[in-house]
Protein backbone atom coordinates (compact mmCIF):
# COMPACT_ATOMS: atom_id res chain seq x y z
CA UNK A 1 0.00 0.00 0.00
CA UNK A 2 2.84 2.05 0.80
CA UNK A 3 3.98 1.71 -2.74
CA UNK A 4 0.38 2.26 -4.34
CA UNK A 5 0.16 5.54 -2.32
CA UNK A 6 3.53 7.16 -2.78
CA UNK A 7 2.62 7.07 -6.73
CA UNK A 8 -1.03 7.57 -6.63
CA UNK A 9 -1.87 9.29 -3.74
CA UNK A 10 -3.77 7.98 -0.38
CA UNK A 11 -7.07 9.04 -0.68
CA UNK A 12 -8.77 6.14 -1.83
CA UNK A 13 -6.74 3.35 -0.93
CA UNK A 14 -7.61 1.20 2.29
CA UNK A 15 -6.57 -2.42 3.42
CA UNK A 16 -9.56 -5.54 4.00
CA UNK A 17 -7.09 -7.88 6.15
CA UNK A 18 -8.19 -11.42 7.04
CA UNK A 19 -8.26 -11.90 11.17
CA UNK A 20 -7.39 -15.83 12.20
CA UNK A 21 -9.94 -17.46 13.90
CA UNK A 22 -10.56 -16.03 17.82
CA UNK A 23 -8.38 -13.18 16.84
CA UNK A 24 -8.58 -9.46 17.03
CA UNK A 25 -5.85 -7.20 15.86
CA UNK A 26 -5.44 -3.43 16.48
CA UNK A 27 -5.86 -1.85 13.16
CA UNK A 28 -4.34 1.55 11.50
CA UNK A 29 -7.43 3.59 10.16
CA UNK A 30 -6.63 2.79 6.57
CA UNK A 31 -8.48 -0.61 7.63
CA UNK A 32 -11.92 0.02 6.90
CA UNK A 33 -13.54 -4.04 6.73
CA UNK A 34 -12.07 -7.12 8.50
CA UNK A 35 -12.73 -10.77 6.78
CA UNK A 36 -12.90 -13.29 9.02
CA UNK A 37 -10.79 -16.00 7.84
CA UNK A 38 -13.60 -18.27 8.47
CA UNK A 39 -16.87 -16.91 7.92
CA UNK A 40 -18.19 -16.81 4.24
CA UNK A 41 -20.26 -14.04 5.56
CA UNK A 42 -17.71 -11.64 5.91
CA UNK A 43 -16.31 -12.24 2.25
CA UNK A 44 -19.48 -11.57 0.97
CA UNK A 45 -19.95 -8.21 2.93
CA UNK A 46 -16.31 -6.93 2.08
CA UNK A 47 -17.20 -7.59 -1.90
CA UNK A 48 -20.77 -5.70 -1.34
CA UNK A 49 -19.14 -2.94 0.16
CA UNK A 50 -16.26 -2.93 -2.55
CA UNK A 51 -18.71 -3.03 -5.16
CA UNK A 52 -20.67 -0.12 -3.56
CA UNK A 53 -17.80 1.81 -3.30
CA UNK A 54 -17.27 1.64 -6.89
CA UNK A 55 -13.56 0.61 -6.31
CA UNK A 56 -11.34 0.55 -9.36
CA UNK A 57 -8.48 -1.72 -8.41
CA UNK A 58 -8.17 -4.73 -6.15
CA UNK A 59 -5.19 -5.98 -5.12
CA UNK A 60 -5.51 -9.28 -3.39
CA UNK A 61 -2.06 -10.77 -1.72
CA UNK A 62 -1.60 -14.58 -1.70
CA UNK A 63 -0.18 -16.65 1.14
CA UNK A 64 -0.89 -20.22 1.57
CA UNK A 65 -3.62 -20.85 4.74
CA UNK A 66 -4.25 -17.28 4.67
CA UNK A 67 -7.80 -17.47 3.79
CA UNK A 68 -10.90 -20.14 4.94
CA UNK A 69 -12.30 -22.55 3.74
CA UNK A 70 -10.56 -25.71 1.69
CA UNK A 71 -7.49 -24.88 -0.18
CA UNK A 72 -8.67 -20.94 1.02
CA UNK A 73 -12.03 -21.39 -1.16
CA UNK A 74 -13.64 -18.84 0.87
CA UNK A 75 -12.01 -15.82 -1.54
CA UNK A 76 -13.71 -17.15 -4.55
CA UNK A 77 -16.78 -16.38 -3.22
CA UNK A 78 -15.30 -12.45 -2.79
CA UNK A 79 -13.30 -12.83 -6.26
CA UNK A 80 -17.19 -14.12 -7.72
CA UNK A 81 -19.06 -11.43 -6.27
Amino acid sequence: MHALAAEYGEERLFAIPVNDPESSYEYPERVRLELEQEDTISYERAAEFLNFNGNDLVCLQHEYGIYGGIAGRHILTFLRK
